[in-house]
């Protein structure tokens, strides 16, 4: 019931369009960080060193690593949305992104070819596409989608407004960029607050079938050609 409702739900939006708040999705993604920054910054911490340690086992700590590594980020996503939905947060929120270790790393791998060959053409279809799939990973988590419809689903709602998504990722990027510069101790700040920032986006945009949290369609559709 609750796929069919969000699939319902993300068929409005790509019919009908949706307003995009930029400065919103920045303010509300940072704010919500900083309710609980020691957990966020813990968090990339282990999962850094997690994925560091494999990295140094021959071969199977390579694939596990790779299998590993969209779970642990997507924990990211999870914990945004416990601490936005009841107010507290649990450091074991954050690793159940491992419930959706296989959906999570199919949707990778298959996107990492497909742009892979966009960027071999010309390079301008490869980034369509990585900022076209840029919803696919939280529709896996929060409306239940296999990796295959979250990938097609993604690439009609964010067609809708590509470049304003396009806008937000880079910004997204450059303040990663600058987190690396800080001896890579700024990433354990930029990059759960770039995944806090891409929650609000969602929240916003595509939304929750229960709770307090679900949008008012009604409210939130816009003629797309605005």
């Amino acid at each position: 019931m609750r796929i069919q409702d969000d699939n319902r739900r993300i068929e409005q939006k790509i019919q009908n369009g949706y307003s995009f708040e930029l400065e919103k999705y920045l303010s509300e993604g940072w704010n919500l960080f900083r309710k609980e920054l020691g957990p966020f910054v813990l968090y990339g911490l282990v999962a850094g060193l997690i994925l560091t340690a494999l990295s140094f086992v021959p071969i199977l700590g390579q694939i596990a690593s790779y299998l590993l590594t969209p779970a642990l980020t997507a924990g990211l996503f999870i914990g945004a949305r416990k601490l936005d939905q009841e107010g507290t947060l649990e450091f074991n929120d954050f690793f159940k992104g491992l419930d959706y270790i296989v959906q999570l790393f199919l949707v990778t791998f298959v996107t990492g070819i497909l742009i892979a060959i966009g960027i071999a053409f010309l390079v301008l279809p490869g980034i369509w596409f990585s900022v076209a799939i840029s919803l696919s990973i939280p529709l896996i988590i929060f409306a239940g989608l296999d990796f295959w419809e979250s990938v097609t689903l993604s690439v009609k709602l964010v067609n809708k407004k590509w470049f304003h998504f396009f806008a937000l990722l880079l910004i997204l990027g450059i303040l990663n960029i600058v987190g690396m510069l800080f001896l890579v101790v700024g990433l354990l700040v930029t990059f759960p607050v770039t995944y806090c920032i891409l929650y609000a986006l969602y929240k916003d945009i595509v939304g929750f079938s229960s709770g307090d949290d679900q949008m008012d369609i009604a409210d939130h559709l816009v003629d797309d050609t605005l």
